[in-house]
């Protein structure tokens, strides 16, 4: 028996799904007929419709009932880039969007068997995503959490991605932890693709967080770069949500803001967030105001480009350094609000750790006068 697509179309760009897609069984509904369908029996969704309100209502409905499953949704060639519709998108499974033409068949068909079949790529997509770590021991039932939540999103949705902790000299058990739970990892996976799932690397001094960006850029061979904080502070929808517009090719860097959506944020974190946006703003690219958020998204060529202009020394600020360089080296960058919740046991240093980043904002510009 053949595997099931679902494609909820109007028929007016008269694509002829049965010729392109004869591998699998194809059921195509109108979308006023789609609810009586359970998306539970398919493998995937195209969505062709010509309303942009029909499509959105679409993704809700598939999503709804199932996050995970991936979808492909058409568009008429020469229509702009939509990144509402890619924000807007819930759940974690891959979602892409194809500009179509009679003359892109092959490209269609691609992408079908990209999005089911993961494991086998047409195009082949590395993902690292990279959890950087300092004194987690007290609190690595979060890091355990969330580990768990990137299991899911791996095994599901985008399989040809890596997890990498890279410990920037903790001081405690946190190696050991990681060590353990790479060990116990192995003794469950029965498959051989699963084994490089997670790696580790420690650096022998703490660098404030700088040194576990430049240390992935470095060793790290990808074609995308997660870095994201491994408290279980972040939704794994929203990562997904990042590797998908990355994908889509029109934006070589994404980033989060939390500024309207984090819980459980102390007032004098808002207060030092608030001037921080404040004296930041006129080194962020256009239409970019938090640097600060531990939850970004770069493509190859731009995290290739960066690396050789950071500094070790720009510790927490190492962000805002990469944005600044972001902007002077013309990448196209997209910031997203994010869903967050602030956890207890932050390492931030408020006093301490604002006067570094202030420091730090003085010398960017004096840095990087050459670029």
């Amino acid at each position: 028996m053949k595997s099931r697509v679902l494609i909820i179309t109007d028929r007016n760009r008269k694509i002829p799904f049965s010729s392109i897609i004869s591998f699998y069984d194809l059921q195509m509904v109108p979308l006023e007929e789609a609810a009586r369908y359970d998306i539970s029996d398919y493998i995937m969704v195209i969505v062709d419709l010509c309303s942009e309100q029909g499509t959105e209502e679409a993704i809700h409905y598939i999503r709804q009932q199932v996050p995970h499953i991936g979808i492909l949704v058409i568009q008429d060639f020469v229509k702009p880039f939509n990144r509402d519709l890619y924000q807007n998108v819930q759940g974690y499974g891959q979602f892409r969007v194809m500009a179509w033409k009679p003359a892109l068949t092959d490209k269609l068909a691609n992408l079908v068997q990209t999005i089911i079949h993961p494991e086998y790529p047409v195009i082949q997509s590395r993902v690292a995503i990279v959890l950087p770590l300092y004194n987690e021991e007290s609190r690595f039932d979060n890091v355990l959490n969330f580990l768990g939540k990137l299991q899911m999103l791996i095994e599901t949705s985008f399989v040809n991605v890596s997890v990498y902790f890279i410990n920037d000299g903790s001081r405690d058990a946190t190696q050991p932890l990681v060590e353990k739970f790479k060990k116990a990892y192995l003794q469950r996976t029965t498959y051989i693709s699963h084994i490089n799932f997670f790696s580790s690397l420690a650096l022998e001094h703490n660098t404030r967080k700088a040194g576990t960006y430049i240390e992935s850029l470095t060793s790290i061979d990808a074609d995308m770069f997660v870095f994201v904080d491994a408290d279980d502070s972040f939704h794994i929808d929203d990562i997904a949500k990042f590797l998908n517009i990355i994908k889509a090719g029109y934006y070589d860097i994404v980033v989060g803001t939390k500024d309207m959506t984090t819980e459980n944020r102390p007032v004098s974190r808002r207060v030092m967030s608030f001037f921080k946006r404040l004296l930041t703003r006129p080194l962020l690219p256009y239409g970019v105001y938090d640097s600060q958020t531990g939850l970004k998204a770069f493509n190859h060529a731009a995290a290739q480009n960066i690396l050789p202009h950071l500094n070790v020394s720009s510790g927490l600020a190492i962000d805002l350094e990469m944005l600044y360089l972001a902007k002077k080296l013309r990448f196209r960058v997209l910031q997203l609000p994010v869903i967050c919740t602030d956890r207890d046991g932050s390492h931030v240093r408020i006093v301490h750790d604002s006067l570094q980043f202030m420091k730090t904002l003085l010398k960017l510009r004096f840095h990087h006068k050459s670029l």
